[in-house]
C-alpha cells in the first residue's frame, strides 16, 4: 500500500516556507517556493522574493 501511494506523492504541487528568521513580534514563515514535478520545465515553477 505504501509504494501505490508513494507514486502518486510527486505529482502534488506543494507550495515550501522558510522561516524569515526575526525575533521580534512579526516572526512567521514566509513562501519560498512552489514545487510542481511533472512539469516539463523543471519542478520549481515559481520563487518569491523576499519582502
Amino acid at each position: 500500500m505504501a509504494a501505490l501511494g508513494g507514486r502518486y506523492l510527486n505529482t502534488l504541487r506543494t507550495t515550501v516556507y522558510e522561516w524569515d528568521g526575526h525575533t521580534g513580534n512579526d516572526s512567521r514563515y514566509r513562501e519560498a517556493l512552489v514545487l510542481e514535478p511533472g512539469l516539463a520545465a523543471g519542478p520549481i515553477s515559481e520563487v518569491f522574493s523576499r519582502r
